[in-house]
Formats: structure tokens, sequence, C-alpha cells
């Protein structure tokens, strides 16, 4: 009996223990304590950490509207589109207070390659919707309902006997943990790429392709090239014939601005010569029409067209079309100095009003590439191809899948020949990677 009174005892005892520790773990988790560590890790870039607060924050109070819209918002920064797209959903439904919920879910859904559930949520939007720029958000909801519809034709055909191309993911000796971008192949088997520090800058790095392995060597700090080149690296390219590079180099941005080469921070574009002894001279920028003060000028591209060197670069100054767009301009190659001409904005064929960013070329300056968010794609950013004729650069067509995702793809670097490329994408790749907060390395092969 003394045996089973110890028993009942020690279970109450048990009991009020867990429930002083439960009352404990409640406390400790009041909406207001996460809501202030979520709005501390915002500041410091820490995205889907703060997130996750909101999110905790907004499910204590029954699915609040404006938390879960905070954590919907968080979340997209994060680039993880489902977690998104689930608190997106709870927002939406308040259509008066946060109108633009129920875009910002739709693209979500986009994102998440779930077609035909967002192209339902476009169209409820632009029927709804009645606040402000109403013209514009719905050209916007129209170009994003075309891009999954585009993607719903061309995932959905029937396979052919034609050869497709071959997409691949680089190995962990190269693609670690964090954001890798800018890819560059100067020679068959030779890979440059740029990672961000701990310092806020990109620091170039190198791999090369080992055939007796068949697969790419771990990554080491590229060298050849001017410390102060290497180690604050934004993207960059090699003239033709060798004797120029060509880059960006970034102010660290703040903190809450993703070190992926995308252009955050103050960026200028700047050039190193090569001199007669064979080595690398000093940093030049390039002339202040090209750097305009209070702008960011990034990712140049650079090709040969007769006499002359073609620069297109990607620039956010007024009197565009959108963010970032993109600019020619081009020097006789025949002149020592970097006398430029004016930069010319390339127009509607190419831009958007979105963000046109990443712009490569092939040698002879007759294929352009880019990444767009402006215009009918798969995912977020998508890469475009555009051939010149007859003194223009014709209308960018949508390089499609494989190519393109539901995700963000960009940085497209053509190898020669037209036989394809290294891109940065942060797309699914079956249970190697299960997650988009990062962006890898991926070749594609013609």
């Amino acid at each position: 009996m003394q045996a089973i009174k110890n028993k009942h005892l020690t279970i109450i005892i048990c009991s009020a223990l867990i429930a002083v520790l439960q009352s404990g773990a409640l406390s400790a988790q009041r909406p207001s304590d996460l809501i202030e560590e979520g709005e501390r890790l915002l500041k410091a870039g820490l995205f889907s950490e703060a997130a996750e607060k909101f999110e905790r924050a907004g499910r204590i109070k029954s699915a609040d509207p404006d938390l879960m819209l905070r954590a919907g918002d968080a979340y997209i920064q994060a680039r993880d589109y489902r977690k998104s797209a689930d608190c997106l959903s709870a927002a939406r439904q308040e259509r008066e207070k946060y109108p633009l919920a129920s875009l910002r879910y739709a693209r979500a859904l986009k994102q998440c390659g779930r077609y035909d559930e967002a192209i339902d949520a476009f169209k409820k939007f632009s029927k709804q919707y009645r606040g402000e720029r109403r013209a514009q958000l719905l050209d916007i909801a129209r170009m994003e309902k075309t891009g999954c519809q585009l993607a719903l034709d061309i995932l959905n055909q029937p396979p052919t006997d034609e050869p497709q191309p071959r997409l691949t993911r680089l190995p962990s000796t190269v693609n670690q943990a964090g954001n890798e971008y800018a890819p560059m192949s100067v020679m068959e088997g030779l890979l440059y790429f740029c990672l961000p520090s701990f310092e806020g800058k990109g620091k170039l790095y190198r791999t090369i392709f080992d055939d007796s392995t068949n697969n790419w060597s771990k990554y080491e700090l590229a060298s050849g090239l001017p410390a102060a080149v290497a180690s604050r690296f934004g993207s960059g390219v090699l003239s033709p014939d060798g004797q120029r590079f060509y880059c960006t180099q970034c102010d660290p941005g703040p903190p809450y601005n993703r070190n992926d080469g995308s252009g955050a921070g103050n960026c200028q574009l700047v050039v190193v010569r090569r001199q007669a002894d064979g080595q690398w001279g000093n940093i030049e920028k390039l002339p202040a029409y090209i750097n305009l003060p209070g702008t960011s000028n990034i990712h140049p591209a650079i090709a040969r067209r007769g006499d002359s060197e073609v620069l297109i670069f990607a620039s956010n100054r007024s009197g565009g079309m959108g963010g970032f767009d993109l600019y020619l301009c081009e020097r006789s190659l025949q002149s020592p100095s970097l006398d430029f001409s004016f930069p010319q904005n390339l127009g509607k064929r190419q831009n958007s009003a979105g963000d046109e960013i990443s712009p490569a070329l092939s040698a002879n300056g007759q294929w352009l590439y880019f990444a767009s968010n402006g215009r009918p794609g798969f995912g977020g950013m998508d890469i475009f191809q555009s051939i010149f004729f007859k003194g223009l650069y014709q209308q960018a067509d949508n390089m499609a899948a494989p190519m393109n995702s539901p995700a963000d793809d960009f940085f497209f670097y053509p190898k020669k020949g037209h036989s394809g490329g290294f891109f940065i994408s942060n797309r699914l790749w079956g249970s190697q990677k299960t997650g988009t907060e990062e962006q890898d390395i991926y070749e594609i092969t013609y």
C-alpha cells in the first residue's frame, strides 16, 4: 500500500513539474518577444530565422494576418517559396487591409512550380484589386500569368527524338554551403567564380576539370589578378584578346542585402590592363558617364565587333525602363584610352519594368544573354537570349527548360561555339538539394 501511495505522489510531483516547465516555455514564446527577436534578425540580414519568429508569433495569435504577411515577405527574401506561400495564404484573406498580399501569394506559388494554382491566383488578384497603380500591377499579374502558361506549355510538350540539353549541378568540390555566383569560363576545363566573404566582399576562386577523375577539383583562391581585384570582386569578364579584365567592384552593402552578385551596395565598373611584361596593371575606373554617381553599375559583358570593343552592363540609373536595365557602349580598339561612347539603353527588346542583370556576350558579340524578372518566365529570374541582326539586338527569347526553372536562374556564361555554358540557380535538385535558399553553379551542354 505504501508503494502505491509513493507512486501516486511521484506522478503528482512530475505532473506539477511538467506544468511549470510548459508554463515557462510558453512565456518564453510570447508573441511580443518573438516579434522583437524577428525584427532584430531581420536587421541582421537573417531572413529565414526572422521569418520563423514572425510565423511562430502569428500562429500563436490564430494566424494573425499582419504577422503572417511579415513572415511571408521574409521567407521570400530568404527564397523559401514554399513557406512564403503558406504564410501569405493566411494574409491574403484580409484583402481590404493587405490588398497586395494575394499578388505576393501568387508569385510564391509560381516559384514553387505550382503553375495552375498560380494562374488562378493571378486571375483572382486581377479581378479583385482596386487599389493604387492598378494598371501597372495588372500588367505585372498578366505578365506573370503568361509566364506560368509558357512554362506549362513547354513542360507538357510530348517528348521528341531530338537530342536534349544535358544539365548537371557541379559537385561539392565547387558548390558549398552559401551562394556561388558569377561563373566565368576563360578556357576549356578552367572555371572562375565568386563567393562572398565574411567581410561582405566577394572573392574570386577557380576550379579545374580533372580528366583523370572526370570531375572538378576542389576550388581554390584565384591567382594572377591584382589582389585589390580578386578580393573585392562582383563579376568579371576577360576581353577576347586577353589584354583587359573588366569587372564589378562593390562596397559592402547593408547587412540585409544578400551578397550574391545581384548588385547590392554601391558598385562600379573597373578594368585592369595587361602590361608589356605580361603583368596586370593598376585598377582603372571606367569614365564617370558610365559609373554615374549615386548609381550601381554592374556585370560587364565584353565582345569584339570588327575594330570595336563592345561593352554591355546593367545599371539602375534614372531614365531606364525599370530597376536595372542593360546599356551598351563601344570604343575603337585602335585607341589606347578607355573612351567608350555614351551608354545607350538597349530598349524594350531587352529591358522591362523589372530588373535585367548579368549580361554575357559571345566572343564576336552576335549573341547576348541576360537574366530578367520583368518578362514572362518560368520563375523569378529567367535567362534570355538575343541575336544581333541588322545593327540591333533583336527581341529576346526565353531559353526555356532545362535552363530555366521555377526558382531564380541567372549569370549565364557561354562556352565557345554555342555549345552550352555555366549559370547560377537556386533550384531544387533531387535529394541532393531540397531547399531553394542557396544558389549553386550548373553546367548545360548542347
